[in-house]
């Protein structure tokens, strides 16, 4: 017995042609979002002098500013806040459905109702 491969799907050209506007849209919006980032980053990473004297691209990569930031801007108690919130809303969001689940039963209502199953 022999196992033959089925032909190759060929998309015309005029179909990819169609496509084209769509994925140029895209790139544009993939660019208008990461353009952003690079620019913190990359801000990040500049001198003071750099910054305000409109060189977009540092020379020298300043990697002495993190560790400046996180000593004088008291980033680990603003880091220790967020991880403490996000750890917090995770938690609430995940026991949510459990707590209103015990609440049914204890309030004695039928669950299997409420997923539409017949009743006994």
């Amino acid at each position: 017995m022999t196992v033959s491969n089925p032909p190759a799907v060929r998309v015309h050209w005029a179909a990819r042609l169609r496509e084209m506007p769509l994925y140029v849209f895209l790139l544009l919006v993939l660019t208008l979002t990461l353009l952003p980032f690079a620019w913190v980053i990359l801000s990040s990473l500049n001198t003071n002098r750099g910054i305000f004297g409109g060189q977009l691209i540092p020379t020298t990569l300043q990697w002495g500013n993190y560790l400046r930031a996180w000593q004088v801007g008291n980033l680990r108690q603003y880091v220790g806040n967020s991880a403490l919130v996000a750890v917090g809303s995770v938690a609430a969001v995940s026991c949510a459905p459990d707590i209103d689940r015990r609440n049914r039963l204890r309030r004695g209502q039928d669950l299997g109702a409420r997923r539409g199953a017949a009743h006994g």
